[in-house]
């Protein structure tokens, strides 16, 4: 499996685990493009990392008005978000 040339979404993309996924996608693959949705309840914007592939959207994924800036062409989805 191969993640280069790939739009892919992260949920949770600025916690701990979410970004760490999301350095090591852009260390060992060149995605297309990396949509990073959070909210930032639980974590810190810092935390994402800088790339021209990034786009960050700060939000909750339950939100229809986030979901709808989300392209409908997404090949792989992480869910990392979690509710506190």
């Amino acid at each position: 499996m191969s993640l280069s040339g790939k739009k892919i979404l992260i949920v949770g993309g600025a916690g701990f685990v979410g970004s760490n996924l999301a350095h090591f996608i852009l260390n060992n693959y060149t995605p297309k493009s990396l949509y990073i949705v959070d909210n930032l309840l639980s974590s810190e914007q810092i935390n994402i990392p800088v790339n021209d592939a990034i786009k960050f959207i700060n939000g909750s994924i339950a939100d229809d008005s986030i979901l709808d800036l989300l392209p409908l062409d997404l090949e792989y989805v992480f869910h990392l978000a979690c509710y506190h």
